[in-house]
């Protein structure tokens, strides 16, 4: 391996070596014979002084003096070549500032070369060269600065052509892509028939094939890498000197020839060149968009465009597909901030693309998937293992209690391509309603697809349903057995009468409307309905004590509706006596304190508030510590066999004993026959509701029963 001198004194010796070569073959870019029109000592000299420093010019200038001596020149014009040879190199390196003429890096790069070669470097190298020319005698009949002139054609015309090729040289090396190859195969099948034009074409015209080069260094600007349009451009250069040179005189004064092939050059380098720079930068921005449209910012993976265009050209049966989420992420960005939960999906996304080979993306805020080779069956035992140890896995060291709660679906891949993806992403819905562990295997994905569809069809129904008010209120007796003032009480339950004439019970239609936010608005419908009956029609009063009104975890934690139902109730001038708020104890509260307020206020109105489903939740004792309740409903689980289990008896003398102690009436519902009723009665239950003493019926056919027993 070569030490770091080793490498400087072989890169001295090359740089000297190729300066003595190019100022050799300079003589053969002559169009006259007399001067060469490409002086290539000077690009060198900018080049090198870009590249590797002023030191570096010395290089050249050992170069230009071995070169004058091979030309046998008079050692006096020695140090003139010399400093002709260094000093571009130098006033280029000691430019005092890069100029950037525009946001384009590839254009400003080239515009810094421009100016530092063609302004300092050729300026200095005409300076010095034609005092070195006029020092040898050679050009006796031509003014000072009639050479000064030529040798600033001369070296700006070098620049253009050797500076960018050199530093392409440097920055990509002399290796050539097979896709390059490709292009030069053509490229140079393509100059073909402009070389025999130049070969077979009379000689007054063979000045216009110089001409149809130009769309080809076009086409090479918008398609080839820099090393290759400098290559081509110093190539056609010297194509084009070699048509010109044999139809010229030899009078360099009189030729105006010389004019004409110094600005075609010139304006031929200037545009090919930043032609070729503009291209580069679109191609490097469209890379950058394209990146930026198919991969994440934030963890390096592909994003969903991204993944969903790999598996469109990836179809494949086998293989499977994982969705993950984090769920609630929105309240670790909340708690966190959204730089420190990003540093969590980095490194999540990290751990999660490196368990197996395959494709993976984030998707989005705490969502990902991977599209992996292997059949689900191969890989299900591996990712439920990550999700185990990703559940429950500590968020941050500063707050112990913020934990990641995962969901994760795994599908089979199919030829669907990306419909794959979008029916995972649905899929993963199933495992986040799933209890205990979300991890979840989706084997048909089509079906989940349509039934979710379905489940959203249902959700848009049920919103229209409450507006054109096609839910219907039906109620259930609830019976005294005991001597009660008052009288029988009711339950009021919903029904959907749709559209086609079609009544749907409850559990057709309210899981759907649970999952879409819904219960809220069912809850206010059901209170509004009812105030306006017993609003018009007061008979109902006379047949029912009290109506019971389920109300839902969702309108527990409802800030506004204390204040809606007493507005609605007062507007109506009904008897909030009338009114009885069933709480769910199964039910999740939220917000027990917005519940404890609704409760509060419900009673301070007048309303009644019972406990439903009594005995089932692990909250049972808790409720009534924090809730004022005036009724305890007994859940049907104890009911049913009553008549045949001791335990349920036991059960239930528990909890009228309970009631009492709380001064809270009972309730037993799911009574399905006469010996649970009677039970029930010798248990002290005070009311008793099941299909035993009455279903449920439309609340409009209990009000014809009202008016006929009344008449």
């Amino acid at each position: 391996m070569q030490s770091p001198g080793q490498a400087s004194i072989i890169r001295f010796i090359g740089i000297a070596l190729l300066t003595l070569v190019a100022a050799w073959l300079s003589r053969f870019t002559s169009v006259t014979g007399d001067i060469s029109l490409i002086w290539p000592v000077t690009g060198i000299s900018v080049a090198v002084a870009i590249l590797w420093g002023r030191l570096a010019t010395l290089a050249v200038g050992l170069g230009m003096v071995i070169w004058a001596w091979l030309q046998g020149m008079a050692p006096e014009i020695w140090p003139l070549l010399f400093a002709e040879a260094c000093i571009p190199g130098l006033l280029a390196w000691y430019w005092p500032a890069r100029w950037t003429l525009t946001s384009n890096r590839a254009l400003s790069n080239l515009a810094n070369i421009y100016l530092r070669g063609l302004l300092p470097g050729a300026t200095g190298a005409a300076l010095f060269g034609s005092l070195a020319i006029t020092a040898s005698g050679d050009f006796a009949d031509f003014h000072l600065l009639d050479i000064a002139a030529f040798y600033w054609v001369a070296s700006a015309i070098g620049v253009l052509l050797i500076t960018p090729l050199l530093i392409a040289v440097r920055q990509q090396g002399l290796r050539i892509q097979r896709d390059d190859w490709r292009f030069l195969l053509l490229w140079f099948a393509c100059l073909l028939p402009v070389l025999l034009i130049v070969a077979l074409a009379n000689p007054d015209y063979r000045w216009i094939a110089n001409y149809l080069l130009v769309p080809m260094l076009v086409w090479a600007g918008l398609r080839a890498p820099p090393l290759l349009v400098n290559l081509l451009l110093l190539g056609v250069s010297l194509l084009v000197i070699a048509v010109v040179r044999g139809e010229v005189n030899s009078n360099i004064t009189d030729n105006a020839a010389m004019a004409q092939v110094i600005v075609q050059l010139v304006v031929m380098a200037l545009t090919i060149q930043v032609l070729s720079a503009v291209s580069r930068e679109r191609q490097s921005m469209l890379r950058v968009l394209e990146r930026q449209a198919h991969y994440d910012q934030i963890s390096g993976l592909y994003n969903e465009l991204g993944l969903a265009i790999w598996l469109d050209q990836h179809r494949a049966k086998d293989g499977t597909l994982v969705i993950l989420r984090l769920e609630q992420i929105d309240n670790l960005v909340d708690l966190l901030g959204l730089e420190a939960c990003e540093e969590i999906e980095n490194s999540l996304a990290n751990e999660f693309a490196s368990h197996l080979p395959g494709r993976y993306a984030r998707l989005g805020r705490g969502l990902y998937a991977a599209a992996l080779n292997e059949r689900m069956l191969q890989v299900e035992r591996l990712l439920f293992s990550f999700y185990q140890r990703l559940d429950g896995r500590q968020a941050s060291t500063d707050q112990p209690n913020l934990l990641l709660r995962p969901s994760m679906v795994l599908m089979p891949r199919s030829k669907a391509g990306s419909s794959d993806l979008r029916l995972a992403v649905e899929g993963l819905a199933m495992a986040a309603n799933m209890t205990g562990n979300r991890f979840t295997r989706l084997n048909n994905a089509e079906h989940a697809s349509h039934e979710r569809l379905s489940q959203k069809s249902l959700q848009e129904a049920i919103k229209a349903g409450l507006r054109d008010r096609e839910f219907m209120l039906y109620a259930q007796p609830i019976v005294p057995l005991q001597d009660q003032p008052g009288g029988q009480h009711c339950e009021l339950l919903l029904r959907w009468k749709t559209a086609k004439g079609d009544v749907l019970a409850p559990n057709v239609f309210l899981p759907a409307a649970e999952q879409a936010g819904l219960m809220g608005s069912i809850d206010r419908y059901v209170i509004d309905t009812l105030l306006r009956m017993l609003q018009q029609e007061s008979a109902l009063t006379r047949l029912f004590g009290k109506f019971a009104i389920n109300l839902s975890g969702s309108s527990l934690a409802d800030p506004q509706l204390p204040d809606w139902i007493c507005r609605k109730v007062k507007a109506a001038q009904i008897d909030p006596a009338l009114l009885c708020f069933e709480i769910t104890e199964s039910q999740t509260i939220s917000n027990r304190a917005q519940a404890a307020q609704l409760v509060n206020t419900l009673r301070e109105l007048g309303a009644s508030v019972s406990l439903d489903d009594f005995g089932t939740g692990l909250a049972t004792f808790d409720y009534l510590k924090q809730f004022r309740f005036d009724y305890l409903k007994i859940d049907g689980s104890f009911v049913r066999e009553l008549d045949s289990s001791s335990t349920d008896q036991a059960i239930v003398r528990a909890m009228v004993s309970v009631a009492d102690t709380l001064a809270l009436q009972t309730i037993a519902e799911f009574v399905e026959n006469q010996p649970t009723l009677e039970l029930l009665a010798s248990l002290q239950v005070d009311f008793a509701q099941g299909y035993h003493l009455g279903r449920p019926a439309p609340l409009q056919d209990w009000l014809k029963v009202a008016e006929t027993s009344s008449s």
